[in-house]
């Protein structure tokens, strides 16, 4: 057993949020203190179940959960539903959102009002007395339950002790060792996520790097961080990030060169050249993780500079011989990784894909990946995905964003890029893809698209269709709109939503349910939802960092039927 942030001077700052009134800038002393505190006012269980989303409140909760002797359920969403069917499997549990950890502050601090949830975190800071050193944890503590993406099948539960998150975290400082000096990190990926957990949160308290717990989603987020760690003299810039994210930043030119010291990305490839752009453009370095949920970081690669991947240190691969390619193993893995690989001659290997993405049709062979990468070099699509349609893998499907093309354009440049046995049947266009919050694409989603073509099969909406939205301090309805404290008004938010379905072609004739959860501020990054899948029915929900702020149902028509009610047709 050794004391957690170890790799901290006691008043080293651990973590910093420059979000707010006033830059929040926390060392590990009082970090620690706070910890201790509020352990102690945290419900008795085995099980904290963890549904907060801001990062600060989320690592504070995580730590004092460890402190207290508890294992930490990491939800794969926080939809009620799924939490609720989490309590059942872990009976001796509670849930740890922001409204608890609340009251569990409240109860910590022993006097005046209860904070409000977003101010909870800095009241805790501010009554607790700092500590040092910080509390120890023996190496065999059951601290975590994560769960896998489910891209590929039903999210699989993964348990960690702390011994296995210190050793990925080590894995991870021995593979990005400090350019300069201790840096800053920034991640956009939440905790809940193996990726975000160990590149952000693990990597700041095993590797003595400081946190920036405001989690960038736009470029002007990332603008607003690289400009106050500027004022703030902090620490070289690391953004912890993924490719569709990277990508995003890139083309909203959310950093100059010299702003951001590096760049570490995962969760899904990340192309070469894409890759190279940001090292030019940012005067940065960019490297990629290659990892999972069961392991952790395993090989990493530099895309600009090196096609293959190199074992993370402490890291050992074997390779398994396959029909078609090696697959790896590593001692951590329950089973063989799901990756197909191929030796390289500088010593690393080469991701070809999944086992499960290999394709046979007519004696013919491809992978799923290849045939994305043929469809996304053609010019006018911004995004797509190639997928089995059944279980008999005897022919592909897929779905492309492509406004300037119709089915008929886009089949005729496949053909002209991939072999006839793979064109896809059908070819589905869509306005967007039900990404998730990493840039994945679950397959069941996929097949719900393929399941109700557009007529002819020639277009076909996604079922699901999503806005990422802000609404501005400047916006006029906060003019006088609860003075102190200004929040987004319930009209303004089915406006918002009414104005989506429009663009996708649905006029809103009604309104079943709106239900207002949880008030949403200005300049705080949402998503809006709606399931098309039956205009006479259509569900929406505006969330923030996966918490439901309004739930409700529209009756819906399509506008040539809503112009023809209108005139009486």
């Amino acid at each position: 057993m050794k004391p957690l942030l170890s790799a901290f001077a006691p008043d080293a700052p651990l973590f910093v949020r420059f979000g707010g009134p006033t830059p929040l800038v926390i060392s590990a002393s009082a970090a620690a203190g706070a910890v201790e505190r509020l352990a102690a006012a945290l419900p008795r269980a085995r099980h904290s179940i963890q549904c907060c989303s801001d990062t600060l409140t989320l690592a504070l909760g995580m730590l004092a959960a460890w402190r207290a002797g508890q294992t930490v359920v990491m939800p794969s969403t926080r939809v009620a539903a799924d939490v609720a069917r989490l309590r059942e499997r872990f009976p001796d549990s509670y849930t740890l959102d922001a409204a608890q950890f609340a009251r569990s502050v409240h109860a910590a601090i022993g006097s005046g009002p209860q904070p409000h949830a977003a101010d909870a975190a800095r009241a805790l800071l501010a009554a607790a007395p700092a500590r040092w050193p910080a509390f120890s944890l023996d190496a065999a503590h059951p601290a975590i339950v994560l769960f896998t993406s489910g891209s590929t099948r039903e999210p699989q539960a993964h348990a960690k002790t702390w011994d296995a998150l210190c050793r990925g975290a080590e894995s991870f400082r021995r593979a990005f060792a400090p350019l300069s000096s201790a840096p800053l990190l920034a991640g956009t990926v939440d905790c809940h996520h193996m990726f975000g957990l160990e590149a952000n949160l693990m990597a700041s308290i095993h590797c003595g790097y400081a946190l920036c717990t405001d989690r960038p989603q736009w470029p002007a987020d990332l603008r607003g961080i690289v400009a106050a760690a500027s004022r703030q003299h902090a620490a070289p810039l690391w953004l912890v990030t993924t490719p569709l994210q990277l990508s995003a930043f890139h083309r909203g030119n959310a950093a100059a060169p010299g702003d951001v010291e590096r760049v570490i990305v995962a969760t899904m490839p990340l192309a070469r050249s894409l890759a190279a752009d940001v090292e030019g453009d940012w005067r940065t370095r960019v490297d990629e993780i290659y990892g999972n949920t069961e392991c952790g970081v395993m090989a990493t690669r530099r895309p600009a500079t090196r096609e293959s991947f190199a074992p993370a240190p402490g890291v050992e691969f074997c390779f398994v011989d396959d029909e078609t390619a090696s697959v790896a193993r590593v001692p951590d893995a329950p089973r063989l990784l799901d990756d197909r690989v191929a030796a390289a001659a500088d010593g690393g290997f080469l991701l070809l894909g999944r086992r499960g993405d290999m394709v046979k049709v007519a004696g013919k062979r491809t992978t799923l990946r290849a045939l994305d990468d043929h469809l996304l070099t053609i010019a006018g699509v911004s995004d797509g995905a190639f997928f089995m349609a059944d279980d008999t893998r005897e022919r592909v499907s897929a779905v492309a964003v492509a406004p300037a093309h119709t089915p008929a354009t886009l089949l005729a440049e496949l053909a002209l890029r991939v072999d006839c046995a793979f064109l896809p049947r059908p070819l589905l266009l869509a306005g967007a893809l039900p990404r998730d919050a990493q840039g994945k694409l679950a397959r069941a989603t996929l097949l719900q698209m393929t399941a109700a073509p557009a007529a002819g099969g020639a277009r076909a909406q996604p079922t699901t269709i999503t806005r990422q939205h802000v609404f501005a301090r400047a916006h006029p309805a906060f003019d006088g709109h609860f003075p102190g404290y200004p929040i987004v008004p319930g009209a303004v938010l089915l406006a918002e939503i009414e104005s989506l379905l429009d663009g996708h072609g649905y006029a809103v004739v009604g309104c079943d349910s709106a239900k207002f959860l949880a008030p949403i501020t200005p300049d705080v990054p949402c998503t809006m939802r709606a399931d098309c899948a039956d205009p006479r029915r259509v569900p929406f929900e505006i969330a923030v960092a996966e918490r439901i702020s309004v739930r409700g149902v529209f009756r819906c028509e399509p506008h040539a039927a809503a112009e023809d009610a209108a005139d009486g047709r």
